[in-house]
């Protein structure tokens, strides 16, 4: 979805930058510009955190270069997209771990690396995950439950096509 700014005002979004590339918006400031664009327009044309910016005035360059010229422009086109989610199950190999390695995030935890039965059952890189075997929380608690947890049910979110 595009978002068109003219008036020179800050978007009002706080972003995610973990992953370089794709700046992730965590939230939305009040009276800010976003929030009067999401109030003006159909649900399925608003900005909700969560959302990534794909690019501005049709680059996608790196993420940082994107939110610094956000900043600097006084009319931008903001092209966004909405993460899908998807459910994967696994179970963990005995005597070993998940086949994960996991970076704690504002949005979840972010996928670093990939191995085992992990990776058979469809888990990527740069993956988000939001839920651990039906329990949502902040990215220690779904930690806590990955590492207690034998069986594994994880919702992930991305943004791959």
């Amino acid at each position: 979805m595009e978002v068109e700014r003219r008036d020179g005002r800050s978007l009002g979004a706080v972003f995610d930058m973990t992953d370089p590339n794709l700046p992730v918006v965590i939230s939305i400031e009040p009276h800010s510009f976003l929030e009067e664009w999401n109030a003006s327009c159909p649900v399925d044309r608003q900005v909700k955190v969560g959302h990534g910016i794909l690019n501005v005035n049709g680059e996608g360059e790196s993420g940082i270069n994107m939110v610094t010229k956000l900043k600097e422009l006084e009319t931008a086109s903001v092209n966004f997209k909405r993460p899908l989610f998807r459910s994967v199950c696994f179970s963990k190999e005995a005597g070993r771990s998940c086949g994960l390695r996991l970076c704690r995030t504002y949005t979840g935890l972010v996928v670093e690396k990939v191995e085992g039965s992990a990776a058979v059952a469809g888990v990527k890189v740069s993956d988000r995950v939001v839920a651990v075997n039906g329990k949502e929380g902040s990215p220690l608690e779904l930690d806590a439950v990955i590492q207690s947890s034998h069986q594994l049910e994880l919702k992930l979110m991305s943004y791959a096509e």
